[in-house]
């Protein structure tokens, strides 16, 4: 067969006609160029085996423009659609005003557009943009390498970026994502080879950027690697960062901030609402407005502990802290050491890891040669391109070990710190703040639909808070006896509701107030934890300014500055002030002194005062009487015989009954006299011998010295022996041989002008004194003896007296003991209920809790109060229990206007 070229101009019909080429056929005003190119009326086909419809425009071997008004364009292309458009070999665009472009584009339904090479837009409206990519959803759009939209209204955006079912979905090639993807890798993802520094990135908007590794900008900017910007003016800064919003805010790694003006700058912060922040390292903002700053080193992170059992405050620093045993608290100490051990050592392996990235970006892969380059050219080639990929293994493994490392060290660092954590975490946070408002504008949120929580770090709901209202409190006295389990002692137990009242009183029936606090205290009284129960008392040494005892009348016990007690006006005698009080009452004279020994006093003769009175001896007189005379004036001696007198002046009864003399001589002041001196002490200067004076006595009228003599012995004295010698000079020689046969001898006048006992004490000093006086003074230790009596009787008395007030004392401590110690517990009671927390919001509802402390008491207290919706009418009420046992209650009404 030959090729032949047939021009034809058909003038008869009036009719412009181009054909050129074998078989080809035209219409009116049409042109076909090429062997059977077809083209219908007004229009062109060109190329071989063409066809071009009514004004469609066929171009390429086999290319087919069938719809009206239709363009195709490469080999066998297919434009079919009314006003379609198919460019380029295989394209096929069968939609009304449907478009492909792009080697084997698909454009099937109406108004879809196929742009790249195996683009398909398969439904209306659909539009595939990118090698690959598909839409098959109504009016859904894919932008970028294999990108697929299989939803309707979709759009898919990015190399591969996908839209439909899991089982269709394109594999993850590179990275992939996970909730716990480590930190190495994260690391190693953030420093990218120099080749890929901005790879795999999308910025769609005007002024969008992405200045950094597989970042996307929609509308903003995304700096560094993984970041996404999404909004007119956002800025996405750090690592897996993400800006979702107008004007919206991120820096710091993994942050993220969603909403218009939304802000967070510290790593892992998220901030969700219009002008959200979150300025806290892992802290949480949600809601519009919404501020999360307190810091994880803030003392306000410690959870509030009303046992204060778990977390203590420091009363010097007024700070929290948590309460560890001696073993936790060295665990703790331990694995924070660890951390910081830990952390430090991975900073050092990171910063090596950056070196060696630096080496392998530093290398220079050698330029291939042309394939018609010089042999030594190649050669040379091939030598350095040895060396750059030895180079490039090398480091490569130097890489990879180092990530081994890394990753080996965060596993380290992930072990130990929820071991760490979990020693604390109860009752401190150890991530920051999740926020709902800011306290610095007054802004606060309710959290609605929350769940009773069942765990210690659950949150707790208000039905839960209620539940406890009504479980409530119960109280035990003294009565109740916790091993009796029967239904009488079960009846002891005190049960009060949270903000009920349990009344705590001391005297029945009385109200104070401030009016009359001054005429009660709580001083004296005291509260302690023995063994888990709270008891109340009265300190053992209490202190009163005053008592009142008995009714009526009472009378007041008091005591001045000075310590002086006085009961009723009159002082008490004590032991301190007795002695000043006897004195004041009793004065010692006549031969009597006091003394004080071992703190007592002791009433005693006093010897040196009465060896010097004068009026202790008898008078002289004229006739002086005999001893035996004077001591017949003795009362009670008046009609006593001489015997009698002779019997009292004898030894008492024994069986070795001393002598006279020896019996003087104990006398103090004779120890050291002679017995000459014994005998001149029995009669007066020139007075008569005690011989005469005894031979006076009726019955010794004819008795011998020697009779005389024996009468001076004991009563049974046999040791004894006195022998009497008359001389010629009228004197008797008396001579005692005592036990020992020591011999004693004296010799003895008569008595006719001597004188009297009386005559020589009266004229000692004694001068106008009665006989009576001597008497009384030779009486003077009788006497003296019943004085001693009577003031021992005295002092018996006051000491009775005195154990009396210090009984009634005792009692009178004992009931201030207890009163004290109520009215002190009952103090902390009314602090606490004074320290509940009241509601402010108008139609809400709080229950609080309270503490109290006064003076070693303690009481804890409950409260419930409520605020009308309007916020004019108010109500709350309070129980409490202090540690003496007692509770009390109160309640209050107000009306605002």
């Amino acid at each position: 067969m030959k090729n032949k070229v047939s021009v034809l101009n058909d003038q008869i019909n009036n009719s412009n006609k181009i054909r050129i080429g074998e078989g080809s056929t035209v219409g009116s005003v049409s042109v076909a160029i090429g062997y059977k190119a077809a083209a219908g009326n007004a229009g062109v086909a060109i190329g071989y085996k063409t066809n071009a419809g009514v004004q469609g425009t066929a171009i390429g071997i086999m290319s087919n423009a069938t719809g009206v008004n239709s363009f195709a364009t490469g080999l066998n292309s297919l434009a079919s659609g009314k006003n379609s458009q198919a460019i380029g070999p295989q394209s096929q665009s069968t939609g009304v005003q449907s478009i492909a472009l792009g080697n084997e584009a698909t454009a099937k339904k109406d108004f879809t557009m196929a742009l790249g090479s195996g683009a398909i837009a398969n439904d209306v409206g659909g539009l595939a943009v990118g090698e690959q990519a598909q839409v098959s959803g109504e009016y859904s759009s894919a932008f970028g390498g294999a990108a697929k939209s299989l939803g309707q209204y979709s759009v898919a955006v990015g190399s591969l970026a996908y839209i439909g079912d899991t089982v269709n979905a394109p594999s993850q090639g590179g990275t992939s994502g996970g909730h716990h993807i480590s930190k190495a890798d994260d690391y190693s993802l953030t420093h990218p080879l120099k080749q890929n520094r901005y790879g795999y990135s999308i910025a769609i908007g005007s002024l969008a950027k992405a200045h950094g590794h597989q970042d996307i900008a929609v509308g903003g900017i995304a700096h560094n690697n993984f970041g996404t910007a999404i909004g007119s003016a956002s800025i996405a800064r750090g690592n897996f960062t993400t800006a979702i919003g107008a004007a919206s805010n991120v820096s710091g790694q993994y942050a993220t901030a969603l909403g218009y003006k939304s802000l967070t700058n510290k790593d892992g912060a998220l901030a969700i609402g219009y002008n959200s922040e979150a300025i806290v390292e892992n802290s949480v903002a949600l809601g519009s407005s919404s501020v999360s700053s307190r810091e994880l080193t803030d003392n306000k992170t410690l959870g509030y502990d009303p046992s204060n059992q778990f977390v203590r405050i420091d009363n010097t620093t007024n700070k929290n802290s948590i309460v560890l045993t001696d073993e936790q608290k060295a665990k703790y100490l331990s694995l924070s050491a660890d951390l910081y051990r830990l952390n430090n050592e991975r900073k050092n392996l990171e910063e090596e890891y950056i070196a060696i990235k630096d080496e392998l970006n530093q290398l220079t892969e050698p330029t291939e040669p042309s394939p018609d380059a010089a042999d030594d050219i190649k050669q040379q080639y091939t030598i350095k391109k040895q060396e750059y990929d030895s180079q490039k293994n090398e480091i490569e493994k130097r890489l990879n070990t180092k990530k081994v490392e890394i990753d080996s060290k965060f596993q380290e660092i992930v072990n130990k710190v929820p071991e760490r954590n979990k020693l604390v975490s109860i009752w401190s946070a150890t991530a920051a703040a999740v926020s709902v408002g800011d306290d610095a504008m007054g802004l606060t949120r309710q959290i609605i639909n929350v769940a009773a929580g069942s765990e210690d770090t659950d949150a707790v709901n208000v039905a839960q808070l209620k539940s406890l209202a009504v479980t409530g409190i119960q109280f035990s006295a003294n009565d109740y006896n916790k091993d009796d389990s029967s239904d009488n002692m079960k009846a002891k137990i005190i049960k009060k509701q949270i903000g009920g009242i349990l009344p705590i009183q001391g005297k029945s029936g009385t109200v104070y107030g401030s009016g009359n606090a001054a005429t009660y205290s709580s001083d004296n009284l005291i509260t302690f934890n023995d063994g888990g129960t709270l008891r109340i008392g009265m300190l053992k040494e209490p202190t009163f300014s005053s008592i009142k005892l008995g009714n009526g009348t009472p009378k007041v016990l008091t005591v001045d500055n000075d310590g002086k007690l006085s009961f009723d006006g009159n002082e008490v005698v004590t032991k301190n002030n007795f002695g000043t009080i006897f004195n004041e009452l009793y004065e010692f004279q006549n031969g009597l002194k006091t003394t004080t020994e071992n703190n007592k006093k002791i009433v005693s003769l006093d010897k040196d005062s009465l060896k010097n009175d004068p009026s202790f001896k008898g008078d002289k007189g004229a006739d002086g009487k005999s001893a035996f005379d004077t001591w017949k004036e003795i009362p009670g001696n008046e009609n006593k015989s001489a015997q009698e007198f002779a019997d009292s002046l004898k030894g008492a009864d024994g069986k070795d009954g001393k002598s006279a003399f020896d019996t003087w001589k104990e006398i103090p002041g004779n120890e050291n006299k002679s017995a000459q001196e014994f005998a001149d002490s029995l009669k007066g200067a020139d007075g008569k011998s005690a011989f005469d004076t005894w031979k006076e006595i009726p019955g010794n009228e004819n008795k011998l010295p020697k009779e005389f003599a024996d009468s001076l012995k004991g009563a049974n004295g046999k040791s004894v022996k006195a022998t009497v010698t008359n001389n010629s000079d009228g004197t008797h020689t008396l001579e005692v041989t005592n036990s020992d046969n020591t011999k004693t001898s004296t010799k003895i006048k008569d008595g006719k002008n001597g004188k009297s006992a009386y005559e020589i004490w009266r004229d000692n000093g004694n001068t106008g004194k009665t006989e009576q006086q001597f008497v009384d003074s030779l009486n003077a230790n009788t006497k003296l003896k019943e004085r001693v009596d009577t003031i021992e009787n005295t002092v018996h008395n006051h000491s009775r007296e005195i154990q009396q007030n210090r009984n009634a004392i005792a009692q009178i401590n004992h009931d201030m003991q207890k009163m004290n110690k109520e009215l002190r517990a009952g103090i902390a009671g009314a602090i606490a209920i004074g320290s509940l927390y009241q509601n402010t919001i108008p139609g809400k509802k709080t229950i609080s809790a309270g503490l109290g402390s006064f003076k070693g008491q303690n009481a804890v207290a409950v409260g419930y109060s409520r605020l009308s919706d309007n916020g004019r009418v108010g109500m709350k009420a309070n129980l409490s229990i202090n540690s003496s046992g007692d509770a009390g209650a109160g309640a209050s009404i107000g009306y605002t206007w």
